[in-house]
């Protein structure tokens, strides 16, 4: 069965020749006709959440986790602006999403009629493409409009760069009515994809540079695993031509990459900042965390900075290359620099020791925010993913080197606290591997609604470190010496995740004592349903654990 409305089966038929299968639906009355089509066909892979936020973040992980965009359907309304943070983070990310939301038919609009709202154009500032469909197609050139514009829409989504997209659908009703089988046939076009490459006369002219650059730096930001750029990177930090730099999300291991950026230029003096400082900076990847690299390269100017990736992105103020080619085409052009490069042998060096430090200080860290990460780091399974909330969470993270076997996520396009939660539920969803999500109180509750569904997976386990506030604020300079501080930017509470974990039916346990902490992580990952594990931290004490932390590597 599917629904008797043309613009429905065009939309429907579409997906399915496109090969679109998770479906994400958020109930509503506007939408039913949809509902009703993709739910009676055995194709499509449905799940039901009915808060969009959640929905739209649920979706972006299952696409991070699976490569393959997903659907989100919703009603008329509002309910299409709760896309919206996802959305944004999806743009940023590059991940493929369709918005497909069901609308009033026009003339109805700003006549106040119930859920109608300017719909076109609601998230045209963070999409790829967008296309506003004709209700009631009835003539052959209104049938070949919505096919091609829906067929346009998809496959700019599926295209790279990928990103989200929007196909908005007016309804007229009845919208319940249904027919055994279609009554249209549609066309897919299907969108050839480009490789872009170098042209021989550019490798030569980046060679001949590389000849003379001296000391160059590879930084490496949000991405997934890729096993051929890891070998390339690798080969090169292994014979000294490049210094690497990486972060948990880069997705990158070798134990002479510079993994933790922050505890390793800490102590770097004024004569260290000018012999280490690069001549040719290659920034690969999305996004990169770390304040204290973003400051030190502003500061200690490269040369030339060579940016590969879809936008010329000058983040360091010193952009003269943007190449529009995958990471992997340049890096083999930089076989030619020569061995043994006396800074990158330096950076080593600096890196091994303040790893050694680092080592030092945690073994005797008292109970507070870095001894549970540090714990956390001694017992995180060997092929766990883990999803990372933002602020505190992603930058304690950054302080601590991981297994190869372990891979890393976090929402760090927009880099906003909401929907953590709810892209490891979606992550999840596509992986038998345990996904652990790390995140703090105030993302963990703002996002509470990543549970309201039928869809939790029992391999997600959520360690949630509350510390009563929004700690992050008591880290960075200048709140914590406002008379705002505890009520405007830390955001104290005395809330507990109990409530939320019955209500949704998910297992739960708190601690708050030093002792526990290992046992109970332990026990997390051993869990067979879906767990939500709180380690309630000390509320003070963990902006000046962090202070002594920098102190001790600085002195190192």
């Amino acid at each position: 069965m599917i629904s008797d409305i043309t613009v429905i089966q065009q939309v429907v038929l579409l997906l399915k020749a496109k090969g679109i299968q998770n479906i994400i639906i958020s109930p509503g009355s506007r939408n039913a006709p949809f509902s009703i089509s993709i739910n009676q066909d055995s194709f499509f892979k449905t799940f039901v959440v009915p808060d969009e936020r959640v929905a739209a973040f649920i979706g972006m992980g299952m696409s991070q986790a699976n490569g393959k965009p997903t659907a989100l359907i919703c009603t008329s309304g509002s309910a299409v602006l709760n896309y919206y943070p996802a959305n944004a983070e999806a743009d940023y990310q590059h991940i493929p999403l369709i918005v497909i939301s069901a609308d009033r038919p026009a003339e109805w609009i700003d006549q106040a009629d119930g859920q109608t709202i300017r719909q076109v154009g609601a998230l045209k500032n963070h999409i790829k493409a967008e296309g506003q469909l004709n209700g009631n197609p009835s003539s052959a050139s209104e049938k070949w409009y919505n096919e091609r514009t829906i067929n346009e829409v998809i496959n700019s989504a599926l295209t790279a760069p990928f990103g989200p997209v929007h196909i908005n659908v007016p309804l007229n009703e009845p919208l319940y009515n249904q027919v055994e089988t279609p009554s249209i046939s549609v066309k897919n076009i299907e969108r050839v994809a480009v490789s872009k490459s170098l042209t021989n006369e550019t490798k030569t002219q980046l060679s001949n540079t590389l000849k003379n650059i001296g000391h160059v730096f590879v930084l490496a930001g949000l991405q997934s695993n890729n096993e051929t750029l890891q070998k390339l990177l690798s080969n090169l930090v292994e014979s000294r031509k490049v210094t690497v730099f990486t972060e948990t999300t880069s997705n990158l291991h070798h134990p002479d990459f510079v993994t933790c950026i922050d505890r390793t230029i800490e102590g770097l003096s004024e004569d260290d900042n000018q012999k280490l400082k690069p001549n040719l900076l290659i920034t690969i990847g999305g996004p990169i965390v770390s304040k204290k690299i973003k400051f030190w390269l502003r500061k200690n100017t490269a040369e030339q900075h060579w940016h590969v990736g879809n936008q010329p992105t000058d983040t360091y103020m010193c952009l003269t290359h943007h190449l529009d080619i995958e990471s992997e085409e340049l890096l083999e052009l930089l076989d030619v620099l020569p061995t043994n490069n006396s800074a990158s042998e330096k950076w080593v060096d600096i890196s091994r020791e303040n790893r050694s430090a680092h080592q030092t200080f945690v073994d005797q860290v008292p109970f507070s925010d870095m001894f549970v990460f540090n714990q956390i780091n001694q017992t995180l399974p060997e092929n766990a993913v883990v999803q990372q909330g933002n602020s505190s969470v992603v930058r304690y993270m950054q302080l601590y080197d991981w297994k190869a076997g372990q891979t890393f996520y976090g929402n760090r396009g927009t880099s906003g606290i909401d929907g953590s939660t709810s892209t490891a539920v979606g992550f999840a969803t596509q992986t038998d591997k345990p996904v652990v999500m790390i995140t703090g109180d105030i993302s963990f509750f703002y996002d509470s609604n990543a549970f309201f569904h039928q869809h939790v997976p029992d391999n997600l386990k959520v360690i949630l470190i509350n510390n009563q506030g929004g700690s992050i604020f008591r880290i960075i300079p200048g709140p914590s010496g406002t008379n705002e501080l505890e009520q405007y930017f830390e955001s104290h509470h005395q809330f507990n995740a109990k409530g939320i974990a019955d209500a949704y039916g998910v297992d739960f346990k708190s601690i708050n004592q030093q002792d526990q902490v290992k046992s109970a992580l332990e026990d997390l990952y051993q869990s067979k349903k879906a767990t939500i594990l709180e380690i309630c931290t000390p509320r003070f004490e963990n902006d000046q654990v962090l202070k002594d932390y920098f102190r001790a590597i600085k002195t190192n």
